[in-house]
């Protein structure tokens, strides 16, 4: 069992993606995966060679080839997802962004929705989403009010 973090995922995201998850119709995030998404997502048991990490990167990417499932996937490799809480999502990098907050459910791989922005077939890292956490109304100016 990992340790929950103590900070919030922090996520920028395109108004058309913040719109959605605000109004509750999107209820996961994605993120693809890559070494750089992977060492925020996921956390290592015991250390890993750096040959070994781009083994289980291709082996996520198709998990499907080589394992039975993900949780399989996650323990030969000796790695898990981290346990973030909730996630910051920001409306873009300028001072003042629409911004909420959100209960995480849980992070796993598997293939994205094409309504949500996904590639078909394509395997991601998909942050499920609980409810908002403290409503903002900050993001109240994403849905209509000139920013």
């Amino acid at each position: 069992m990992s340790i929950p973090e103590t900070k919030p995922l922090q996520l920028v995201i395109k108004k058309q993606w913040f719109d959605r998850i605000a109004s509750g119709e999107k209820r996961e995030e994605y993120r693809e995966i890559t070494d750089y998404w992977a060492m925020r997502l996921v956390s290592a048991k015991r250390e890993i060679e750096y040959g070994a990490w781009l083994e289980m990167l291709d082996d996520m990417r198709t998990p499907r080839k080589h394992h039975a499932s993900i949780s399989q996937l996650m323990d030969y490799f000796g790695v898990e997802f981290r346990a973030f809480e909730t996630v910051h999502f920001r409306n873009g990098y300028r001072k003042g962004a629409p911004a909420m907050d959100f209960n995480i459910k849980g992070i796993t791989i598997k293939p994205g929705l094409q309504q949500w922005g996904a590639e078909p077939g394509k395997y991601y890292f998909v942050i499920s989403l609980g409810g908002e956490v403290s409503p903002k109304t900050n993001h109240a100016a994403a849905h209509g009010a000139a920013i």
